[in-house]
C-alpha cells in the first residue's frame, strides 16, 4: 500500500515540480492560488449535478485559466482571480450547503488524501502528467524566454498570447490531477514551494529546475511517510515538511 502511494506521490510531484518552477518565475503564483480554490466551485457543480468531480474539473478549471489570461487589459490578472477566486468559491459553499453533499467527500477534495487514490486516478493522472510534460519539453525556452521579459520575447517572435495562454490550461490540468493527494485548499503552496526553495539555492535556468524538481520530489516523499506513521492528513504532511525545508534553507541562506 505505502509503495503504491509513494510511487503515486513521486509522480505527481515531479509535475507539479515542473508546474512550480514556472508558476514561481512567471510570478503567476496567484493564479495557482486562484485556480486551485476555483476547482471547489467545480466539485460542487459537479456533486449536484452527480458527475465525478475529476472529470468535471478537467473541462472546468481550464475555462477559468482562460478566463484569467484573458482578463482586460486595463485590469492586471490578480483582479480577475480576486474576482473568480471568492467566487466559485462561495458558489460551492452555497451548493453544497443547499443539497446536503456528503461532507467527509467534500473534505477529501479540500484537504486531499492520497490514500484513498484510485486506479482510475492513477491513470487520469499518467494520461494529463505525460500532457504537461510533453508540453513543457516543447516550450521550454518560449516558456523560461516569457518568464522573465515577456516584451523582449514578443520581440523575438515568440507567440507570447500563446504561450500565457496555453501555460494557464496546462497549469489548470495540473491542478486538477494533483487535488486528491494535496486539496484545494493547500494544493497552490505544493506549486509556489519547491521552486522557492531551489531559487534559494541554486541560480542558472537548467539547474535551478532540476532542483524544484528534488525539493517537490523530496517534500512528497517526506510528507507521505510522515503522513503514514504518525496517522496525520498526507496534504497537510508534506506542506507543513515542504515549509520547514524552505525555512532551513532560508536561515542558511542569510548573511
Amino acid at each position: 500500500m505505502i509503495t503504491e502511494v509513494l510511487i503515486y506521490g513521486i509522480l505527481v510531484s515531479i509535475v507539479s515540480g515542473i508546474l512550480s518552477y514556472f508558476v514561481v518565475s512567471r510570478n503567476v503564483e496567484f493564479a495557482g492560488v486562484g485556480i486551485s480554490h476555483a476547482a471547489f466551485g467545480g466539485v460542487a457543480i459537479a456533486m449536484v449535478l452527480g458527475i465525478n468531480p475529476v472529470w468535471f474539473l478537467l473541462v472546468f478549471t481550464p475555462i477559468v485559466g482562460i478566463l484569467i489570461a484573458s482578463s482586460p487589459r486595463n485590469l492586471s490578472e490578480n483582479t480577475a482571480i480576486g474576482i473568480l477566486f471568492p467566487f466559485f468559491m462561495s458558489l460551492g459553499i452555497i451548493l453544497i450547503y443547499l443539497s446536503q453533499q456528503n461532507l467527509s467527500l467534500v473534505w477529501s477534495y479540500l484537504f486531499g488524501n492520497i490514500f484513498l487514490v484510485g486506479r482510475g486516478d492513477f491513470f487520469l493522472f499518467l494520461l494529463v502528467g505525460t500532457l504537461v510534460v510533453l508540453y513543457v519539453l516543447l516550450f521550454f525556452r518560449q516558456l523560461v524566454f516569457t518568464s522573465f521579459s515577456r516584451e523582449l520575447a514578443r520581440a523575438y517572435g515568440v507567440n507570447t498570447t500563446f504561450i500565457n495562454y496555453s501555460f494557464m490550461v496546462i497549469l489548470s490540468l495540473g491542478i486538477v490531477v494533483s487535488i486528491k493527494m494535496l486539496g484545494i485548499v493547500l494544493l497552490s503552496a505544493f506549486l509556489v514551494l519547491p521552486a522557492s526553495i531551489s531559487f534559494l539555492v541554486s541560480r542558472g535556468v537548467l539547474r535551478s529546475f532540476l532542483f524544484t524538481l528534488v525539493f517537490s520530489v523530496l517534500m512528497s516523499v517526506l510528507g507521505i511517510l510522515a503522513s503514514y506513521w504518525m496517522d496525520l492528513p498526507s496534504g497537510a504532511s508534506i506542506v507543513v515538511v515542504g515549509t520547514l525545508i524552505y525555512l532551513i534553507f532560508y536561515l542558511i541562506r542569510r548573511p
